[in-house]
């Protein structure tokens, strides 16, 4: 089955070919008809460029073959010379589309490969702070166990379960990001309910957070929105960890509304919000949480979060509410 934004993709490469051949056409017609001029070759060389600067897979390709089929027709006979102009333009605008289309794809390729580093080198950081607790505590239990009061063993218990949860929710980041997926072409996207998902993200999150309370706030009509659901989960449970870890909040509440042709997901809590002096930098590589007023990263998190909403064509926001964090992400429908 083909994917749903393939065929978006194909549509509009087609569109902006369509629009720079008439363009092109359009041109040449002003030329002949106004001034008497030629260089219609020209014309069609330069509408190639532009349609392989703002196409994908060489369509350029196809302007250089009809604007060599045209150059001559405009040109009002075959001759030697038309037959030449004919070779010129459509070897130049086969090579122009070739060429500008392996280096956008090479470009592409570059720019997600450099994402991912960033992003894996991060989470390779953040992984030490998880761990050093973990060994901490354990080390203490085992050294200590037998003086430390119940409510001691309790605290260093509960630490261990906390620096756990992160380490799951950085290793399936690290999935995400090791997958392939981190790419407009490789989302798998469907038709899914968003009131599902954001339920299933809620009871996985309560499974791990028994004391955090998630209300839900959905549409009494069902809302479906073309997403990657494995990946928009993920981002909404990174949204919930950070609220609960970093935030130490205990209610958090999640509001979708449809706003304009696109979902609106608003994750809003009660903790202590966000310092005014980090928002700007949340969703940098090397950070993603707030902790005790200073930024605090949370491993690839809030980062992977913005990447993957972007990739869907939407857009993620953080900043604070009148009781605490708000962070809201958007996807069109």
């Amino acid at each position: 089955m083909p994917k749903p934004q393939t065929f978006k993709t194909s549509m509009k490469n087609i569109a902006v070919t369509g629009i720079c051949l008439a363009a092109a056409v359009s041109a040449c017609l002003m030329l002949k008809f106004l001034t008497g001029a030629a260089g219609f070759g020209a014309v069609f060389l330069l509408a190639t460029a532009v349609d392989a600067e703002k196409t994908d897979k060489y369509y350029g390709f196809f302007i250089a073959l009809v604007g060599a089929a045209l150059t001559v027709i405009f040109n009002g006979n075959i001759s030697v010379k038309e037959v030449a102009e004919l070779v010129i333009v459509l070897s130049a605008g086969t090579a122009i589309s070739f060429i500008v289309g392996r280096n956008k794809s090479a470009l592409k390729c570059a720019k997600e490969d450099r994402i991912r580093a960033v992003l894996l080198r991060s989470m390779a950081h953040d992984v030490r702070t998880p761990l050093a607790s973990v060994k901490l505590s354990t080390e203490m239990l085992a050294e200590r166990g037998e003086v430390l009061t119940d409510r001691e063993r309790e605290f260093l218990i509960s630490g261990i379960g906390s620096s756990v949860d992160q380490l799951m929710l950085m290793t399936e980041n690290i999935i995400i990001l090791t997958s392939g997926k981190l790419s407009a072409q490789a989302l798998i996207k469907r038709r899914e309910s968003a009131e599902k998902i954001i339920s299933e993200a809620a009871l996985r999150f309560r499974r791990l957070h028994s004391d955090v309370a998630v209300i839900s706030t959905v549409p009494d009509q069902p809302s479906e929105v073309l997403m990657d659901a494995q990946l928009i989960e993920q981002v909404m449970q990174n949204l919930l960890e950070n609220a609960a870890g970093h935030g130490e909040a205990s209610i958090i509440e999640i509001i979708l509304r449809i706003n304009n042709g696109f979902a609106e997901f608003r994750f809003c809590d009660n903790g202590r919000g966000i310092s005014e002096e980090v928002i700007e930098e949340l969703f940098t590589e090397r950070t993603g949480g707030v902790d005790s007023g200073t930024v605090r990263s949370m491993g690839v998190g809030l980062s992977l979060c913005k990447t993957i909403v972007e990739l869907h064509g939407g857009s993620l926001l953080g900043g604070n509410s009148d009781n605490g964090a708000e962070f809201t992400f958007t996807l069109p429908l």
